[in-house]
């Protein structure tokens, strides 16, 4: 399935699941803000080209423009997926860290951000990738460091 990232914060539409839609038949939907750096894919196999969901959140739904979303491979897709928050996702797509996770391999030498126990004073340690790859239970591509 193709799945693509949002570069501008756009307007949805949430499903609200209730009793009385259920039995009446009617469907509501609330308005919301999808924010850049959600993953998208295609509503249905055969919908529009513009019509897309959350990947981790098939209640939210949107039309978007074509300039405004990037179709992700899919290593590139795990790598994003990975990141928990929209704002930091879209960040790494921007800023070059998911080049960096496409050729991080076993091996590889890094330097990773430390911070204290109050998460004030950061540090950054030298360290090697020991591992790339899935985790039981949690989304996308992780990476396992051995500090030095």
């Amino acid at each position: 399935m193709c799945r693509h990232i949002i570069v501008k914060d756009v307007e949805g539409f949430k499903f609200v699941k209730s009793a009385i839609a259920r039995l009446t038949g009617r469907e509501k939907y609330s308005p919301v803000r999808v924010l850049r750096g959600e993953l998208l894919e295609p509503h249905a196999k055969n919908s529009p080209t513009t019509n897309f969901r959350i990947v981790h959140d098939h209640s939210v739904l949107m039309f978007v423009e074509e300039e405004d979303l990037v179709t992700l491979n899919k290593e590139e897709f795990l790598l994003l997926e990975a990141i928990y928050k929209p704002s930091d996702r879209f960040a790494a797509f921007m800023d070059g860290t998911l080049e960096l996770g496409l050729f991080l391999e076993q091996n590889s030498i890094v330097f990773v951000d430390m911070y204290d126990p109050g998460n004030v004073k950061k540090t950054q340690v030298k360290g090697t990738v020991m591992y790339k790859g899935e985790v039981n239970g949690v989304p996308g591509t992780l990476f396992g460091i051995k500090v030095s």
